[in-house]
């Protein structure tokens, strides 16, 4: 996720990036962190912890995720009208970035970022009953180091570590009769450290790997019914990994290229509360590709889990039969694919 510009900056840059910007309406959260944020968006897009969630004003005017203002690089002051009884919002969020060249095809950067969503009202139980969820918050800051590849051979790399702060999260849950409601679960704190490797030894010979490590706990009276171990947020496994091998070469007017490549992602929970908390993931899968080039036809062949591997991916489906816990989405058996594309 590129949430910053001043991350994909060359390494010959160097500087401070700072603004600010004045918005009415409904804000739409900060957020920054690299994989970690992204990571806090999958969560939200597919399962319980929404990390942008629709909001029903008094009004009648509904807010989504492309409603509002977005700032990255700067500041937001914003004034939300929500319902009367919870007040309007006011709120100061900085965001701060800087990057520095350490040698010609070396730099640092660090960035300090915060956001937050507004409260509402949510359907509660009883006929025509309503109960408030309050304002939640994020802050994250991260420190990382980035190469870059001189020429067609060589290697890059980047890698860093980050650290944030949710608090009164708020989340869609489920309840036992299978009813969605939304509540505050209580704060998490993540870590979290990502590095990614690019290295071509000869030309067209290439192999990249990436990883992904991040410890989260979330406390609150909703997450605390778990066991210890499934006090997190869901869909974050704390191990996720890739790997690929490649190689391209040409030959009798025709261009060539194969490849292997390999996932492994590890354990993680449905969601939060001893309800939800199902296990799923820790899997790997290896993938097969291969293709030629000879104009104007190109032809590629991908085999996708060689192994044949059965796990559970995320799942969440009915709601009236999360009771059972018996939530499955497996993965796509072993499969091939063969593209044919003629240019003119």
């Amino acid at each position: 996720m590129k949430a910053d510009a001043v991350d994909d900056a060359p390494a010959t840059r160097r500087g401070l990036s700072a603004g600010i910007a004045v918005a009415t309406g409904t804000p739409r959260p900060l957020l920054g962190g690299g994989a970690l944020l992204d990571l806090l968006l999958a969560a939200g897009r597919e399962q319980h912890v929404d990390v942008v969630l629709d909001r029903q004003h008094h009004s009648g005017e509904r807010a989504t995720r492309g409603d509002g203002p977005l700032v990255v690089g700067g500041h937001l002051i914003a004034r939300t009208h929500g319902d009367e009884h919870l007040g309007p919002t006011r709120r100061v969020d900085p965001t701060i970035a800087l990057t520095w060249r350490l040698a010609p095809a070396l730099s640092a950067f660090a960035r300090f970022q915060t956001g937050y969503r507004t409260g509402g009202l949510a359907v509660a139980s009883g006929v025509g009953r309503v109960a408030d969820y309050q304002a939640d918050d994020i802050t994250v800051g991260e420190l990382g180091v980035r190469t870059l590849r001189r020429g067609a051979t060589g290697l890059s790399f980047s890698g860093s570590v980050s650290l944030a702060r949710w608090d009164n999260i708020q989340a869609d849950l489920i309840n036992r009769r299978g009813q969605p409601y939304t509540a505050n679960i209580g704060n998490a704190r993540l870590e979290a450290f990502e590095a990614s490797v690019d290295w071509v030894p000869v030309a067209g010979l290439r192999a990249e790997a990436s990883l992904f490590l991040t410890d989260n706990t979330v406390s609150g009276p909703i997450a605390d019914q778990s066991q210890r171990n499934n006090r997190r947020l869901p869909d974050t496994p704390s191990l996720a990994l890739h790997a690929g091998l490649s190689y391209q070469w040409e030959a009798g007017g025709s261009s060539f290229r194969t490849g292997v490549t390999t996932d492994y992602v590890g354990r993680w929970v449905l969601g939060t509360g001893d309800f939800l908390d199902v296990s799923q993931g820790r899997y790997q899968v290896f993938g097969l590709f291969a293709g030629m080039r000879r104009r104007p036809f190109d032809i590629d062949l991908h085999i996708d889990n060689l192994t044949d591997r059965k796990a559970n991916r995320f799942s969440f489906g009915n709601p009236f039969g999360i009771a059972s816990r018996d939530l499955v989405t497996p993965l796509r058996p072993l499969n091939a694919r063969i593209g044919i594309v003629w240019n003119w």
